[in-house]
């Protein structure tokens, strides 16, 4: 019971962190990028989904940051997006660990039960 919740409060807090990642990667992008490239980052979503993007393995073609304030929230959104998926690996491989550790430690307490 207790490693469920324990799973729970890690995997909230790092859905919390993309979410504000996200956002925040936005908003700066936006905010540097909308009067150079307003074909590219003028909508606000268009930003927003510029930033899941990056975030994520792959980035869209043609949407590259010109300005330099521009490229330093692209570089800080692609480093804390490449943190947040080793961080879920590192929990995954966790959650895998400790199962194993669990059926090991009953795998134990039932060859002791049938040796009494």
């Amino acid at each position: 019971m207790k490693r469920k919740s324990r799973i729970k409060r890690y995997g909230s807090r790092i859905l919390i962190g993309m979410f504000v990642l996200v956002l925040l990667g936005g908003c700066g992008i936006y905010y540097f990028e909308k009067n150079e490239q307003p074909e590219i980052f003028g909508s606000f979503w268009g930003t927003i989904w510029w930033s899941i993007r990056t975030i994520g393995p792959t980035e869209e073609e043609g949407m590259i940051s010109v300005t330099t304030g521009g490229q330093i929230a692209e570089v800080i959104v692609a480093l804390a997006g490449f943190t947040i998926v080793i961080t879920v690996a590192a929990l995954l491989m966790y959650i895998i660990i400790e199962t194993r550790f669990d059926i090991e430690q009953l795998r134990k307490e039932m060859r002791d039960d049938d040796q009494t």
